[in-house]
């Protein structure tokens, strides 16, 4: 008899589980938020970043990104005309602070989607 039960019993979960299953299959996917942006969208059109570095050696650099429309373009105080790629390596400590302006002369200067790649490569290669 108790095997009877349970037969009956296995049978019962069974038939539950096959008639549930295709129903759960066919739910519809859960819609994406619709507030979603991407991180490029979220960057506001005219912004000024002021980032201090101070190296190894003990030489502090200031430098100063202005993003305004689709233009990127770096300023510094400092002459960096010395430096390379190498320094970045010495990095000792960093900052960074968002600030009303830019101080010192453009040294470098290209479009945001271009700016956008070279900082995706960067981050890519050093992390």
């Amino acid at each position: 008899m108790k095997t009877l039960v349970s037969i009956v019993a296995s049978l019962a979960i069974l038939v539950a589980t096959l008639v549930s299953a295709p129903a759960a299959q066919a739910a519809p996917a859960p819609a994406q938020p619709s507030g979603q942006q991407s991180l490029s969208a979220l960057i506001p059109a005219s912004i000024v970043v002021e980032q201090t570095v101070t190296l190894d050696d003990g030489r502090n650099i200031t430098v100063y990104y202005q993003k305004n429309g689709d233009r990127c373009e770096v300023y510094s105080e400092s002459d960096l005309s010395g430096y390379n790629i190498n320094d970045l390596a010495a990095l000792q400590s960093t900052s960074f602070r968002i600030v009303s302006g830019v101080r010192g002369k453009c040294v470098y200067s290209t479009s945001f989607a271009q700016a956008r790649k070279l900082f995706k490569q960067l981050v890519n290669q050093y992390l």
